[in-house]
């Protein structure tokens, strides 16, 4: 029984990599990683590496009856100008375009939206667009990013600052710079970045992204020159980006481990004057294990219950 668990086991295992491998080598902008299902379909639009297979994981634990389609950049338009199918090369342009390329898939009725990383910046705009041509968005899902120029709600400082002080313990304790043992020099240069940031905020001037180059969320060794050029592009449109207020629903996810101690409460009040139908849960992990491990365990179950909870297109 054990050798035969074993042996399915690595059957599935390089099944898994030859799908992945196959959708990386995809030429559609529209990725279906599970084109059945009775539920509402969900689209979710790439992170900055602009790959479907971001998405394999969470797709295989949302499980069979989730329709879930990946928005990707195919190999061939991974080059600075977008391939020359989007010009210029903006979120606006960008999203303008998927939404046409999710409205070819799905013409009509309601649909899911969501988006990981710059993905989720991405997804925010095309559901302002599907929105303003009437299109039912039942649910934008955002996970553990929020647009680099953002605001908070009037008075909400003293509802920041106690969440924040309400989750210092288990920060502490899944912190990586606590985790390996506190390192005094480490800690004081992220202080130093955080009273920049707020005194930039006080003096009402936008304060700088934290991440200032690719380099600091992509290994751009494993990526060719145009692929990074683009890139490189993206991440400096996104930072440019100005969010307008989202009325439709909206569920957050925040990662718990290796981030800022104000992570939580930035996104949670930041979406929340953003898109006041926001809803944060936590989830263990940093931000780029959020799919694997316990951590995407436990988001997929709480997303399959919101995502099973909508009305079911009708037939």
């Amino acid at each position: 029984m054990g050798s035969a668990t074993a042996l399915d086991q690595l059957r599935q295992s390089l099944s898994n990599v030859t799908w992945r491998e196959t959708l990386g080598k995809g030429t559609n902008f529209v990725v279906s990683l599970n084109g059945e299902g009775s539920r509402l379909p969900f689209f979710c639009v790439h992170s900055l590496t602009g790959k479907a297979t971001d998405y394999v994981p969470l797709a295989q634990r949302l499980g069979p009856d989730q329709p879930f389609f990946s928005l990707q950049i195919p190999p061939a338009c991974r080059t600075p100008n977008f391939g020359g199918v989007v010009a210029p090369v903006t979120i606006a342009n960008l999203a303008r375009h998927y939404v046409t390329e999710v409205t070819a898939r799905r013409p009509d009725g309601p649909i899911a939206l969501g988006g990981w990383s710059i993905g989720a910046i991405i997804a925010l705009e095309m559901a302002q667009q599907l929105k303003a041509q009437g299109r039912d968005v039942a649910l934008l899902v955002i996970v553990d990013m929020i647009p680099w120029n953002y605001a908070f709600p009037s008075g909400s400082g003293i509802w920041r600052a106690t969440d924040t002080a309400l989750q210092t313990p288990s920060w502490l304790a899944a912190h990586k710079l606590v985790r390996n043992g506190v390192k005094l020099g480490a800690l004081a240069g992220r202080a130093r970045l955080k009273l920049a940031a707020v005194a930039a905020r006080l003096a009402g001037r936008p304060a700088a992204p934290f991440e200032e180059v690719v380099g600091d969320l992509v290994d751009v060794n494993r990526y060719a020159p145009a692929h990074v050029a683009l890139m490189e592009h993206l991440f400096a449109d996104a930072q440019g980006y100005v969010a307008h207020r989202y009325d439709g629903p909206v569920q957050i996810y925040a990662a718990t481990a290796d981030v800022a101690l104000q992570h939580r409460a930035r996104l949670k009040w930041g979406w929340r004057h953003i898109a006041p139908a926001s809803r944060l849960n936590s989830v263990p992990g940093a931000h780029q294990t959020l799919f694997h491990g316990p951590g995407g365990d436990i988001l997929a179950a709480h997303l399959g219950k919101r995502l099973a909870a909508l009305t079911p297109p009708a037939l």
